[in-house]
């Protein structure tokens, strides 16, 4: 599935991932150019229950 972004340029966007997506991004994401960093005591799951919770 490809879908477009309309990024605004000088934007910033969080991006939630998997160890595996974030150390394969360039296979996974299909860009090498996205910075990842670990964020101690989160994980994926608590990263984004409360945006699906909102809907």
């Amino acid at each position: 599935m490809d879908a477009a972004l309309d990024a605004g340029p000088g934007r910033t966007y969080g991006l939630a991932t998997n160890g595996w997506t974030a150390m394969n991004h360039q296979s996974r994401l299909g860009t090498d150019v996205l910075g990842f960093s670990d964020v101690p005591d989160l994980g994926l799951k608590q990263a984004v229950r409360p945006a699906l919770a909102d809907g």
